[in-house]
């Protein structure tokens, strides 16, 4: 799932160790401290482009 993550962004993993969910998460949104907004948006609307291109 991650592979299929940095491809639809472009990026080149750092790590092949495997990922894990972060140990806390802010109780409003529940993302992880540092999470901007504006780029999870569009990387919703990049992968919905792609799914919809199928």
């Amino acid at each position: 799932m991650y592979r299929a993550l940095y491809a639809l962004i472009g990026v080149e993993p750092e790590s092949t160790q495997k990922r894990t969910k972060p140990p806390c998460c802010d109780p409003d949104t529940g993302l992880p401290p540092g999470v901007d907004g504006a780029l999870v948006d569009d990387l919703v609307a990049r992968s919905r482009a792609l799914t919809h291109r199928r």
